[in-house]
């Protein structure tokens, strides 16, 4: 099947139009000039910015970045950027524009990305490029980018644009496109949503497992014409994606494994070594941040708010008009739309996890999630997967390009047409800003840098550092921006990850104290006597400075910690808002 090149009309008007949502929703961050990063202040925007200055700071110095002291001090680790892609762009445009600032436009180019291959996907199938606007707006823009990519700060979930490029090739090999094109397209893609994140790699293979079937099935794939299947193209583009990825992969594995990697501190591997369904029971450790009824029931209130680490909000709501409109082309459309249906609801039915949710807290009482258990069993390194909710991206896609199957249907011809598909983008637009659960205006959070950080930037030595609290005051949550202000400060800090002290810093008498001290019912710390082998330990370590952060105290906590380290160490730099700068004396010199 031939299709006629994409006009240049088209695609400018589709730039447009996607550009003008992206300054809707991260105008006023990228307006900042870097005074505002994206994302919610307790989010995990703080250590995604952190990774592409290591990843800068390592390739610069002509290394690749797999290894840190930066964390887990003195005794540093192996670690893998789980966003190298973003985290490479970042670093490429810190020196122009400052890092935060490169950090905002690496997520627009993301969000932009994503509603263009989405629109190139759909103008390819349908033949349509007015309906196609459709697709690219409910994709580019749906709430799980807006909510876990851009508000929570998981800005490897940003990576949206790859699973679709890779669609579009492996469909235009199925449909007998020759040349190098759908090859090349169809592996990249496959490889890039691999790396972008291991997640949309996981729903890419999903996906691809069912076109094959369906292919296989109906010795047609699912495209209007449905011209006979022919497989070379994309079984090249399989082996070729399967190439690139890898030698990351590798590496990424090699990371999760021995007593030197950071990342196996949080318990990934251990997925691979269970042999059914019956350890979800077990261990708790799965996350279900979707239900069926969040694709479709709209307001504020069904926004996804969970705590741990960081702030982490979540939805995977479709919109009401794309679901309309995808109904309709799905009712009055041709065959071939079945299998988009059926893909969306199987994907659908993934992302709820094991425990098949159809609202929050209402659904079966085990892990009797038929579809879940297929790909448990079936899937290679399924298993692994603990974050159900990302596998909903390729139930965005499918509800897209169903919506603009339906759309082409009803669009007239001429002008009018266009400003209707236009109307329509722009509706989709406004119901997610106005009506989905997506948190409006888009979060942000100020990055500038408080006094003590910069006053430490100026202490000499690469001693390390103990940030202080662990956790804020009233919440579970941890200070990320710890990272971000080791970024200009310098200085490695015995956290690792989730801003969590390792064990041998907790079984450390002084630093366990001052961690009990944030416990408002713990009663008197004991005397400095007792407490002084701990700083000695500390002082044989390397670590040079506390950093009292007593704005995210209670009082009665700062008190506490205050009394503890004045008794044991000369008098703080103070500074506004409370906080107090300890310095550690060297070995033998205090």
């Amino acid at each position: 099947m031939k299709r006629p090149a994409t006009p240049t009309w088209d695609a400018l008007v589709a730039l447009a139009l996607y550009s003008v949502g992206v300054m809707a929703f991260l105008g006023p961050a990228l307006f900042a000039g870097g005074a505002l990063v994206l994302g919610h202040s307790e989010s995990d925007v703080w250590k995604h910015l952190w990774g592409a200055w290591w990843m800068g700071q390592e390739l610069g110095a002509g290394r690749f970045p797999d290894w840190t002291d930066l964390q887990n001090f003195p005794a540093g680790g192996r670690l893998y950027v789980i966003d190298p892609l973003n985290a490479i762009l970042a670093a490429l445009l810190a020196p122009v524009s400052g890092l935060v600032q490169a950090y905002n436009l690496v997520l627009a180019f993301q969000m932009l990305s994503a509603a263009l291959a989405a629109w190139a996907l759909a103008r390819w199938l349908l033949g349509d490029a007015r309906a196609a606007l459709v697709a690219g707006a409910a994709y580019g823009f749906c709430p799980f980018l807006l909510t876990s990519g851009i508000a929570s700060g998981i800005a490897e979930t940003s990576n949206l644009a790859w699973i679709p490029l890779a669609v579009l090739g492996l469909l235009m090999g199925l449909s007998g496109v020759r040349g190098p094109r759908p090859i090349l397209l169809g592996g990249a893609g496959l490889a890039l949503a691999a790396l972008g994140s291991w997640y949309y790699g996981m729903a890419a293979l999903v996906f691809t497992i069912m076109l094959a079937a369906w292919t296989a099935r109906h010795a047609a794939p699912p495209t209007p014409a449905a011209p006979r299947a022919t497989w070379r193209s994309p079984i090249l583009a399989c082996l070729l994606g399967s190439i690139l990825v890898l030698p990351v992969a590798i590496l990424f594995l090699g990371t999760l494994q021995g007593d030197e990697s950071l990342l196996a501190r949080i318990e990934v591997t251990g997925r691979m070594d269970v042999s059914s369904l019956d350890f979800l029971h077990r261990r708790g450790d799965f996350k279900n941040d979707a239900d069926l009824a969040g694709y479709v029931v709209p307001g504020k209130a069904r926004l996804s708010v969970a705590e741990d680490v960081d702030r982490r909000l979540k939805s995977v709501y479709c919109g009401g008009l794309v679901l309309i409109l995808a109904l309709a082309g799905l009712w009055k459309g041709r065959p071939w739309t079945v299998f988009w249906a059926l893909a969306g609801l199987g994907m659908g039915l993934l992302s709820v996890g094991p425990f098949l949710y159809v609202s929050p807290g209402q659904g079966l009482p085990g892990p009797w999630n038929p579809a879940w258990a297929v790909a448990f069993y079936a899937v290679p390194g399924f298993r692994m997967v603990a974050i159900a909710d990302r596998l909903s991206v390729v139930v965005q896609l499918c509800v897209a390009l169903l919506a603009a199957a339906g759309l082409a249907r009803l669009l007239p011809d001429g002008r009018k047409g266009t400003l209707l598909a236009c109307l329509a983008a722009v509706l989709v637009l406004a119901e997610v800003a106005l009506i989905s659960p997506v948190p409006w205006p888009t979060p942000t959070a100020p990055a500038t840098l408080p006094p003590q950080v910069l006053a430490l930037a100026q202490e000499p030595g690469p001693r390390g550092l103990i940030p202080l609290p662990l956790n804020r005051t009233n919440t579970t949550l941890q200070p990320g921006e710890y990272y971000y202000w080791q970024i200009h400060h310098g200085k490695p800090m015995p956290i690792a990850l989730t801003t969590r002290f390792p064990q041998p810093m907790m079984d450390n008498r002084l630093v366990g104290t001052l961690y009990l001290c944030e416990d408002p019912n713990y009663g008197h710390p004991p005397p400095a006597a007792v407490l002084r082998p701990g700083l000695t330990e500390l002082q044989r370590d390397g670590f040079g400075w506390f950093l009292v952060n007593a704005d995210q105290m209670h009082a009665r906590t700062a008190r506490k910690v205050e009394a503890v380290l004045s008794g044991l160490l000369p008098p703080p730099l103070r500074f506004p808002g409370g906080a107090l700068l300890y310095r550690i004396p060297e070995p033998g010199k205090g």
